[in-house]
């Protein structure tokens, strides 16, 4: 198998498992493969204590972009980017890009979203998967690597545009609901990759998670690690 190509078809890639047994690792592994292959890596982390950042000597990351690591090869300069999405931010950039932007910090730092978010439960998950299928769609790297939280949250985050859709018929949030499913439903730009360790219960939560994202999502899911 090519690495390359393993590593960009599907262009995003969402590494999800149990607390503790190594995702974040393998999310920089897999990024630090891809820019030793001359490719762009995005490293997407949306819970803010990772620890990614500090694998690269970095004390941490925020919501623009940061150049954890360069290298040059015989296929051109690959490059380790990453940043954190939270969804006050994204919803900000969201309203900014929609015309509201005069509105839209003032909203965020109001506390409208908590309240939003507890009138329509997954918005603040359907915000961050917006933003990464946003990133997709503008081709801003290689391959986008999403460090996803831990497997119970997993499953509620990747499923929370199809609640979303339950639960609202019509109206912007609508669709981007409906987009962020196209992404995580099609085979060609989005897959999951678990991780696990050689024991019981480990491996029992991934079973269970492998098969609510199949069922549930409908999501392709790449090699377990």
């Amino acid at each position: 198998m090519d690495p390359a190509q393993f590593l960009t078809a599907p262009r995003v890639t969402i590494v999800a498992g149990k607390g503790g047994v190594g995702k974040t690792t393998v999310t920089a592994t897999m990024a630090l493969s891809a820019a030793r292959l001359g490719l762009r890596a995005l490293v997407v982390e949306v819970e803010g204590k990772s620890g990614l950042a500090s694998m690269f000597g970095h004390p941490g990351l925020d919501y623009h972009e940061l150049v954890l690591h360069t290298c040059d090869t015989p296929t051109g300069r690959g490059e380790v980017r990453a940043r954190t999405l939270t969804p006050d931010e994204s919803l900000v950039e969201y309203l900014g890009d929609h015309g509201l932007k005069r509105i839209s910090k003032r909203l965020a730092e109001s506390g409208a979203l908590d309240m939003v978010a507890t009138a329509t439960p997954g918005i603040k998950d359907v915000l961050i998967l917006g933003k990464v299928k946003q990133l997709e769609q503008l081709g801003v790297a290689d391959v986008i690597i999403v460090d996803a939280p831990a497997a119970g949250h997993a499953i509620t985050f990747l499923s929370s545009a199809e609640g979303l859709l339950d639960a609202v018929n019509v109206g912007p949030i609508e669709q981007q609901a409906r987009e962020v499913r196209a992404l995580l439903t099609d085979a060609d730009r989005c897959q999951v990759v678990l991780v696990t360790l050689p024991e019981e219960t480990p491996v029992n939560e991934l079973v269970e998670t492998a098969y609510s994202l199949e069922d549930r999502v409908g999501i392709k899911l790449g090699p377990v690690v």
